[in-house]
């Protein structure tokens, strides 16, 4: 592409320009947005919502794993153990959604654990629980006291009670 003054193009002047190493207006205005862009993006991915009839756990996850190297189903996992209020079945990832929840979406490295493998078995594992609850009809309970779960940096999650699934009555 051909232009008529480069020097234009570049903010000289036959003045003199500006000074080097300093932005002119326009581009003051830009830069201003685009670190201002940037910082809310980081801040919005700590969150997502809230959800809007309709959302599911699968979109949702895929969305927040199209900016991580995470599989759908370890962040299916890791939305359902962080929020576990924000779902119609808290112990179950087809349990639906509340519309109007806001998600707390955990840190790349809290989302990373289980590994991507064991995140895949342990869905299909709901998956199975999820199709023989509507196959009989009943009613899919989840346990009375969860397991309390904390996250340590170099172990990942620690489950600190009994591992029970989710009871089909």
């Amino acid at each position: 592409m051909h232009h008529s003054n480069p020097r234009r193009m570049s903010g000289a002047t036959d003045q003199g320009g500006p000074l080097p190493g300093r932005l002119t207006p326009p581009f003051r205005w830009i830069l201003a947005v685009a670190i201002l862009c940037w910082v809310n993006l980081g801040f919005a991915e700590q969150q997502y919502g809230p959800v809007r009839p309709g959302e599911s756990l699968w979109t949702i996850a895929g969305h927040i794993r199209s900016h991580t190297q995470l599989s759908r189903d370890q962040v299916m996992l890791a939305l359902l153990r962080t929020n576990p209020s924000a779902f119609s079945i808290p112990c179950n990832v087809n349990g639906a959604l509340k519309v109007g929840a806001v998600l707390q979406v955990p840190s790349t490295d809290q989302m990373a654990v289980p590994v991507a493998q064991s995140a895949r078995a342990e869905v299909a594992a709901q998956n199975s629980v999820w199709r023989i609850h509507l196959a009989q009809g009943g009613r899919l309970e989840c346990p009375a006291s969860p397991p309390e779960i904390s996250y340590h940096p170099q172990r990942g999650w620690l489950d600190e009670g009994p591992q029970r699934g989710p009871v089909l009555t």
